[in-house]
């Protein structure tokens, strides 16, 4: 076994390990305010060795304590966190969906044997980005609060523009 395959064996086990424990502090800390997070905590404790279980416990753990905006009309705009700290949550929801994609895409191309142009490699990367782009529009939306807004159309279009250009650029 070479180094850079040790690295990545390390970096899957770090990423389980993260896995487990996110969900195990979830069980006991379920996050109110946003709940499409009980699912991108734990994926991006997956994807983001060390640094994703950081942001966990600095930036998404539920403390259980009040949110007094609650019933703000974005639900993903938090006013008592500074800017990069609500980029950095609302870009989770991005990466989590984009890393769920991968996951599912990828062994559904290897099973069925799917092939575009005799690559299967091209197919890897058609199914991955479909699945990666619904879903990371679905946690996009579910992480606005769509219950909440009186023009849920609005919200529609923002999601949807909101996923293509993060989708399209990464």
């Amino acid at each position: 076994m070479d180094r850079l395959e040790m690295v990545s064996w390390i970096a899957i086990l770090i990423g389980g390990m993260q896995v487990i424990a996110i969900l195990i502090d979830l069980s006991r800390h379920p996050q109110r305010m946003m709940p499409i997070m009980n699912i991108v905590w734990p994926l991006t404790g997956l994807y983001f060795p060390i640094i994703g279980i950081a942001a966990y416990y600095k930036l998404g753990r539920d403390t259980g304590a009040p949110h007094e905006h609650m019933e703000h009309e974005d639900m993903h705009h938090h006013r008592d966190k500074p800017f990069w700290q609500s980029v950095f949550v609302s870009t989770t929801h991005c990466s989590s969906g984009c890393s769920l994609g991968d996951m599912i895409g990828a062994p559904i191309v290897f099973f069925t044997g799917f092939t575009i142009a005799g690559s299967m490699l091209l197919a890897e990367y058609a199914v991955e980005f479909v699945i990666a782009y619904v879903l990371g529009i679905a946690f996009q939306y579910y992480g606005m609060g769509f219950k909440k807004h009186s023009q849920p159309a609005k919200k529609d279009q923002e999601c949807y523009q909101g996923g293509y250009i993060v989708f399209d650029r990464f």
